[in-house]
């Protein structure tokens, strides 16, 4: 068969030439252009974020490219929480990656701190009270790196509450309508108590600390036993000079050095007594038992 040109052969090189040569005439029905009836691609469109919505997510993300994917009511099973969703403007919004991208340096710092501060506000604002608790932590979330390419400048604060050992806890109410219980502590040993239980310390509250470094010296802890000893104070229900003569103070940095560098600045505070051991809270006792 080899040099043999079938009919079915021949008539396909003559169309191929044809068309080549554009002598084909068009069939009924089709303009030649391949393109021109081509839907237009759809236009990417940035995830929609808001407040007073939840999340299934388990892990504590700080970009995000899929929130869609497990955004929950409330009322349902999840982890997370979103108090607050802004956006970024002016010079925080000229990045040429995400804030927490390495290698941005101070720049990406510097928003970081910022937006941290501005979620530290709106997370108070959207609970109706303060959100400071020794086992809530705030996250600071922004686009993915693909998304943030893509033009989205927003960034969103989300609060997780955490078990003792640091890990998200499965929630099935929201927080502005289920707070976290109080916590006694025993601080020989280092673990959280029921406040039925008996033990010698009780977190009373957190600020988030102005300082450019976590504390370390006798000196850095000076002003932190001070902001220490006034929420102390507010906790027992007692003036400022006199809580000394009714507990010992602990203030103590809820994240690491890194992340501290990057804004997360919350001091936890406990009242502390030492050798003394007792039962139940001494929340608005008025040091009453201390």
């Amino acid at each position: 068969m080899t040099g043999r040109r079938g009919p079915v052969a021949l008539l396909l090189a003559a169309v191929i030439s044809m068309a080549l040569a554009g002598c084909a005439d068009q069939l009924p029905g089709v303009d030649g252009d391949l393109v021109d009836d081509w839907p237009a691609a759809a236009v990417p469109v940035a995830h929609q974020q808001k407040a007073g919505v939840c999340q299934t997510l388990k892990t504590m993300v700080e970009e995000d490219s899929s929130r869609d994917a497990y955004v929950v009511d409330c009322a349902t099973e999840h982890y997370g929480e979103t108090a607050f969703a802004g956006e970024l403007t002016e010079a925080d919004a000229q990045l040429a990656e995400p804030p927490t991208a390495e290698g941005l340096g101070s720049a990406g710092i510097a928003v970081q701190v910022k937006t941290y501060r501005e979620c530290d506000k709106q997370a108070s604002a959207y609970l109706g009270r303060r959100w400071h608790h020794r086992f809530v932590k705030l996250v600071v979330v922004y686009p993915s790196r693909a998304a943030w390419h893509g033009g989205a400048r927003w960034f969103r604060c989300d609060m997780f509450e955490l078990t003792w050992t640091g890990r998200p806890l499965n929630r099935h109410a929201s927080l502005r309508t289920s707070a976290p219980a109080a916590v006694c502590w025993d601080l020989k040993i280092g673990k959280p108590l029921e406040c039925g239980t008996r033990h010698n310390g009780e977190y009373v509250g957190s600020y988030v600390s102005s300082a450019a470094k976590p504390p370390s010296s006798a000196a850095d802890y000076k002003p932190v036993h001070q902001e220490c000893y006034r929420l102390i104070a507010a906790y027992l229900g007692v003036s400022r000079s006199q809580v000394p003569y009714l507990t010992g103070v602990g203030g103590f940095a809820a994240d690491s050095d890194q992340d501290w560098a990057r804004g997360y600045r919350k001091v936890d505070c406990f009242l502390w007594l030492g050798d003394k051991f007792v039962t139940g809270s001494a929340r608005g006792r008025s040091g009453k038992g201390l």
